[in-house]
């Protein structure tokens, strides 16, 4: 009896498995078609010059796929196997898995201060909290972010080392660290110098040596032109091969074939064709959840992020550059199954990319019964008071340095902030999409701080500090954090200050230029100086502002500091003491004399635009470069 038990048992195993591997086989069969379909409406859809596609399952590409053209001009077709793409930060997960590596081998400990490895590069900070090298893996590090300046390079040799580069970006840190998720360039940055340092090899030469060798990835490398480059297009200026100086957070090209490749090797326990670049519980280490911003939405391992689709958990990473290059990857671990795409092309790709990977999973992953929220329907205007505000990110954006007024001008022609309202006894987001689109839905209260969008019941999730509300965190962004900013870094306001004081200045050296043609010379020599010193005033604000202005737009912001904006620096330190001086001698001039009230406003009106003006230039950071 136990003999025909054990038999019966074994027969419904090898059913079990036989059903399981045809309804695979089945879906395997009709990827092609599927895939093949999608990508082209997509494709065609958003006119892009080249898409590819690599999905892995079980160690095997099951499918790619290539459209279109890696150089138009020239005819050159795109292909999966030898067209490279330059991947921006999906480069971070190849950082981060060397770090696993010298994790692995004894040489670092993931809970230690970062300061320890990095030696020369030294981080500040004021918390008692130090920032280990987990926290630089999690973006948890509180660190701001100052990589667009100095970022780049006109040619090969004019690359910084890393060392130089971070020696530039000096890294500050401003939040507690530990405490939030914030996607930080910097960050990774400093990983790859701790990579060096602990190694004793470059960065570019260790990556190549234990990643891009070990996996036979030959149409991969770090930071240098490389054959069959794709041409990038869709890009916000126009540039032939561009270099950059932080290679471990973006500087890495790749072919989608060799893409393939390292999902493999994620996907098998750290293996690619019996080559192991690590062993597989440092991938789990790496591939498992870490840190959340709130314990109810998704988060980071280290260095990869999670979504949710379909109830289940998928992890990943995108890259995106603004020289024209956007690809995602995304793996689900538990089905031994990923896919890449990417294309020489940015905005139209981004929507194209994530159209194709949500096709994609709603077809071939079982849809699991998402948890049901419970919630209320109503929050009362009082309650609702705590909320609402604006709250901006620090994603590829700071509080130290000059990038706090690229941020501010960038602000201008699409201002991402959150803004929080209410209405109709509900809060209303209002804000951008992962895809830049504009949107709003209402919040409807789960429990205390946690909301979710009444359009795609995505959770949202505030949090306190000292019993205010200070951040807002969205389950779709696990990298990003959201914080209530005040009345001094409004966008409209600082806008119209600027505007009003420009105004001013314009007005001031106009009047200035007049009186040299005018026969009637002023008698009062106290009215004569202030005359003479608001006309400087104006005209050094005026020329140093368009100056720096210049610096950004012309994209000489990402090569360094130039000689110009060192004059601009000094003109507006200049107006700071003719300021001050201008202020004491008005004064003066209105207590002493009897001028009309009309006269005596409008001396002090133009003293509050003139520090008006001055607070702006400080606060928005105009002399830290």
């Amino acid at each position: 009896m136990k003999t025909i038990s054990k038999f019966l048992f074994f027969l419904i195993c090898i059913f079990t498995f036989l059903n399981l591997f045809n309804s695979y086989n089945a879906k395997a069969k009709d990827i092609k078609p599927f895939l093949d379909e999608v990508a082209k409406k997509n494709f065609d859809k958003y006119k892009l010059p080249s898409l590819c596609v690599v999905v892995v399952k079980d160690g095997n590409v099951v499918y790619e796929n290539s459209l279109g053209y890696q150089d138009i001009e020239n005819k050159i077709k795109a292909d999966t196997n030898t067209s490279v793409y330059r991947i921006g930060s999906t480069s971070k997960l190849f950082t981060e898995t060397a770090i696993m590596q010298l994790y692995e081998e004894g040489k670092i400990d993931l809970k230690d201060d970062a300061n320890k490895y990095l030696k020369d590069i030294k981080i500040q900070n004021d918390f008692k909290r130090k920032v280990t090298i987990e926290d630089l893996l999690t973006h948890t590090s509180g660190i701001d972010e100052a990589t667009m300046s100095y970022d780049s390079a006109r040619d090969k040799n004019e690359v910084m080392s890393l060392e130089e580069f971070l020696k530039k970006h000096p890294p500050v840190v401003v939040n507690e660290p530990g405490k939030v998720c914030l996607y930080s360039n910097i960050g990774i940055d400093l990983l790859g110098r701790i990579i060096e340092n602990v190694s004793g090899m470059k960065y570019e030469e260790y990556i190549q040596k234990n990643i891009f060798d070990v996996l036979n990835m030959k149409n991969s490398n770090v930071g240098l032109p490389i054959n069959n480059l794709a041409k990038n297009y869709d890009s916000l200026f126009k540039t032939d091969y561009y270099y950059y100086n932080d290679n471990p957070a973006g500087g890495i090209n790749a072919s989608p074939k060799d893409m393939g490749k390292f999902m493999i090797s994620q996907l098998q326990k750290g293996t690619y064709e019996n080559n192991k670049i690590l062993n597989e519980k440092t991938i789990k280490l790496m591939q498992q959840h870490h840190f959340s911003n709130d314990k109810n939405l998704s988060g980071i391992g280290y260095g990869f992020f999670e979504k949710n689709i379909n109830g289940k958990r998928i992890i990943g990473h995108e890259g995106a550059l603004a020289i024209g290059y956007f690809d995602d990857m995304l793996l689900d671990t538990e089905d031994n199954l990923g896919i890449y795409i990417v294309s020489n092309n940015l905005t139209g790709a981004a929507a194209a990319i994530n159209n194709i990977e949500n096709s994609f999973f709603n077809k071939y992953l079982d849809k699991n019964s998402n948890k049901k929220v419970n919630t209320t329907k109503s929050i009362s205007s009082k309650e609702a008071l705590r909320y609402v505000g604006t709250y901006r990110s620090y994603h590829d954006n700071a509080k130290s340095n000059i990038l706090k007024f690229i941020s501010f001008l960038g602000a201008i022609d699409e201002n991402e902030d959150v803004k929080i309202t209410y209405d109709d006894n509900n809060l209303v987001y209002h804000g951008v999409s992962h895809l830049k689109q504009k949107e709003t839905a209402r919040l409807i209260k789960v429990s205390n701080n946690l909301f979710r969008r009444a359009d795609n019941n995505e959770l949202v999730a505030f949090r306190e500090n000292n019993a205010k509300i200070k951040y807002v965190f969205f389950n779709n962004t696990p990298y990003d954090s959201f914080e209530k900013v005040g009345v001094k870094d409004n966008y409209a306001l600082s806008l119209s200050i600027f505007i009003v004081s420009l105004l001013v200045f314009v007005m001031e050296i106009l009047k200035g230029f007049i009186s040299i043609f005018k026969r009637k010379e002023e008698k009062n020599i106290i009215k004569k100086v202030l005359k003479r010193t608001i006309f400087f005033i104006g005209l050094l604000n005026i020329v140093s502002l368009f100056g720096i202005l210049y610096w950004i737009v012309s994209y000489e912001m990402y090569y360094g500091i130039t000689w110009y904006i060192k004059t601009a620096s000094l003109f507006l330190i200049i107006s700071i003491i003719l300021t001050v001086f201008y202020s004491i001698l008005s004064l003066i001039v209105i207590i002493r004399e009897k001028s009309k009230i009309y006269y005596n406003l409008v001396a002090i009106l133009k003293i509050l635009v003139i520090y008006a003006f001055i607070f702006s230039v400080l606060n928005w950071n105009l002399l830290k470069f």
